[in-house]
């Protein structure tokens, strides 16, 4: 079977993997958890490792031929290393302190913060990386930093911002851009991850893009007017603009598309919140499917309440069912300050854990008044990472994308759940 290609994305609680074809058919996929969180570079190669051979053990009676690896990660995280190879604790974007400074660069104000805090590990670091640099260096690409595309750089740094903050230029890596070929895997990674799956050296690794990039790619989200929700742990709704349009409260950055950008609004524990009220409530022995049925039955209702103290007693029902509706709530007002752009979106492309469960994406489309688009791969990012990497091959990968189901808003709630999103936010 020609043109498989492996891809990975290094979220903040666990890695996914998959082996998806020209075609765009998940041959098989694999979530495989963090040993530690906040995950360090041990926790990801481990994570790897294993995914590798949950994939083997999904495929092994297929014949299967790695064509490209190619890595998404999240960001602004980033990695200092060493000059002899070892790498200290990974800066995450949504855990450091960032210092205040002029420019646009996401990454330089965490950097500026690490040299004032830890000045040693600093002086001693040869040069920073991100997540799925890293990995895909691990596996024998070279040290590289990927941009999506030209117009991030001064996003991540430039000579100007890095002599602003005060940082050494030599510790900046130069720039690939995504899509393009970085390395091929060494020998030793191929010996060393090639243990359970069919990986030979030679492979070529392909440049990824931050997860974002990857979930827009991966979910089509490539028209102006188009919006992603990128959901899981955390969540960013992004929208895609044929022109640049600053707001209040949102993110504005360059699309992967030339001409185009796109504007997201972070909800940073959104998924995170409703895993708490799940080990807070003990009840992490219940799976998602049957918590959320119980949770969200056909009657579901508002009930008015707020989300209560987690350390108070109380009945886990309600309170795992005002973690949800306050959820949908969040994304319902991240939808209307985008739309204060004038573009007012038809559907909502879904990527992530969330998308997973068709009663959690009811819920969610009656609420934010939006039908849901769901991918047949619901780690968009994978997907996205997969047509890099079959276009490095020259591989055709036109209408690959494909979703399994449509979310339609029930009408008939509509006005129920309008009054319960003015009481509830």
């Amino acid at each position: 079977m020609a043109g498989i290609i492996l891809s990975a994305d290094i979220g903040s609680s666990s890695l996914k993997t998959a082996l998806i074809s020209e075609r765009g058919e998940l041959l098989a996929g694999h979530r495989e958890p963090f040993d530690n969180i906040p995950a360090g570079t041990d926790d990801w190669e481990s994570a790897l490792l294993r995914a590798l051979q949950g994939l083997a053990l999904k495929t092994q009676e297929l014949n299967l031929k790695i064509e490209a690896i190619c890595f998404s990660g999240n960001g602004p995280t980033i990695v200092p290393v060493r000059a002899g190879g070892e790498t200290l604790s990974p800066i995450y974007w949504n855990r450091a302190k960032s210092e205040k400074a002029p420019g646009a660069s996401l990454f330089l104000p965490l950097l500026k913060s690490f040299k004032n805090s830890a000045p040693g590990d600093y002086n001693r670091t040869a040069f920073f990386i991100s997540s799925h640099e890293w990995l895909a260096h691990r596996l024998g690409a070279s040290a590289l930093i990927v941009l999506p595309r030209p117009a991030y750089s001064i996003y991540y740094w430039d000579d100007e911002q890095i002599e602003i903050f005060g940082l050494d230029k030599s510790k900046f890596l130069p720039f690939i851009r995504s899509g393009e070929v970085m390395g091929r895997v060494s020998q030793e990674s191929a010996q060393f991850f090639g243990k359970f799956i069919d990986l030979k050296s030679g492979t070529p690794i392909i440049a990824g893009a931050p997860d974002f990039i990857s979930a827009l790619i991966g979910t089509d989200t490539t028209r102006p007017g188009d919006i992603c929700d990128r959901a899981g742990s955390s969540e960013g709704i992004n929208l895609c603009l044929p022109s640049p349009i600053e707001v209040k409260g949102l993110r504005l950055l360059p699309h992967f598309k030339e001409e185009l950008w796109n504007l997201s609004y972070i909800i940073p524990n959104s998924g995170a919140l409703f895993e708490q009220y799940r080990v807070d409530a003990g009840l992490l022995d219940r799976s998602y499917d049957e918590l959320l049925s119980e949770l969200i039955p056909s009657d579901f209702r508002y009930t008015g309440e707020k989300i209560p103290n987690p350390s108070l007693p109380g009945n886990y029902i309600e309170r795992g069912r005002a973690i949800l509706y306050n959820m949908a709530f969040s994304v319902r007002r991240a939808l209307e300050l985008l739309m204060t752009t004038g573009i007012t979106p038809e559907k909502m492309r879904v990527s992530g854990g969330q998308g997973i469960n068709s009663s959690w994406n009811q819920l969610k489309a009656d609420i934010t008044g939006i039908p849901l688009m769901i991918p047949e791969i619901s780690d968009a990012e994978l997907m996205g990472n997969a047509i890099l990497a079959l276009g490095a091959l020259g591989i055709p990968c036109d209408n690959i994308i494909r979703f399994r189901e449509e979310i339609i808003p029930n009408i008939e709630s509509k006005s129920f759940w309008d009054d319960a999103y003015k009481i509830g936010s």
